[in-house]
């Protein structure tokens, strides 16, 4: 098995493009346990110039693998980040922060998600939904009434019958 891991590792490190390789490489590294490993060699890959595409992909593998695997959010957290760079609108990347972010409590950092979720959504009541995140996290979490206002105004500006929004203003 060790000779079959240094073998992919050169393949990929050749071509990170090789489907193959990382594919065998991930196959590898659930049988052995050997993420650790994995995400250095996807890091050392996404330290070179690669094609945007590609490149995004291997940050959002990284960081599932850091997340999931290694435990390891901060990390996490940077991979998608700088996946995000990449494709700003990417909803792996947003899901995968809002959760981390969640579970971390890092509440500004999933104000900013669900701000750019809300800028980029074209679905009404996926962004009214949002704003009332927002609205929850500046209330509860943040202690700040008047941010959470503001959100609420986000939603009524959006629909002025909408009840919630209207309830939560008076």
């Amino acid at each position: 098995a060790e000779q079959a891991v240094a073998a992919y590792s050169r393949a990929f490190a050749e071509d990170p493009g090789n489907t193959q390789a990382r594919e065998e490489l991930e196959r590898l590294a659930a049988i052995q346990d050997s993420w650790s490993a994995l995400a250095s060699l996807y890091q050392q890959a996404t330290e070179k110039p690669l094609d945007g595409s590609l490149a995004h992909d291997l940050l959002l593998r990284l960081g599932a693998i850091y997340s999931s695997e290694l435990q390891d959010n901060e990390r996490a957290v940077a991979a998608y980040r700088q996946s995000l760079e990449i494709e700003p609108s990417d909803s792996v990347a947003l899901d995968a922060l809002q959760s981390l972010y969640s579970t971390d409590g890092q509440w500004n950092e999933l104000l900013e998600v669900y701000r750019q979720k809300a800028d980029q959504s074209n679905d009404a009541e996926e962004r009214q939904n949002l704003f009332f995140r927002m609205a929850d996290l500046w209330e509860e979490m943040l202690g700040n009434a008047e941010e959470a206002i503001g959100c609420y105004g986000e939603v009524l500006a959006q629909d002025h019958t909408n009840l919630k929004g209207l309830q939560a203003q008076a």
